[in-house]
């Protein structure tokens, strides 16, 4: 489901239901997905008045779906 909502470019849903995953995405990428979240649905301005770089993150987090949801290649 999050891998449909992530190809269809609903960042929003789809880091609704990864930003809590705890198997195969590291402690601080969760992080950064938990922040991009909030700020994409109307908490910006409060991470902002923080000093994060929103637009940083919300990119990052991008970053990190498309890393997550990326066909694995086989070694040989």
């Amino acid at each position: 489901m999050a891998r449909q909502l992530y190809e269809s470019g609903n960042y929003v849903s789809a880091l609704r239901i990864c930003r809590n995953f705890r198997i195969g995405v590291p402690e601080v990428n969760r992080r950064d997905m938990q922040i991009a979240y909030e700020c994409m649905t109307g908490n910006e301005s409060f991470y902002r008045s923080i000093g994060i770089d929103t637009e940083q993150i919300i990119e990052h987090s991008k970053e990190i779906l498309r890393n997550l949801f990326a066909p694995k290649e086989f070694e040989s």
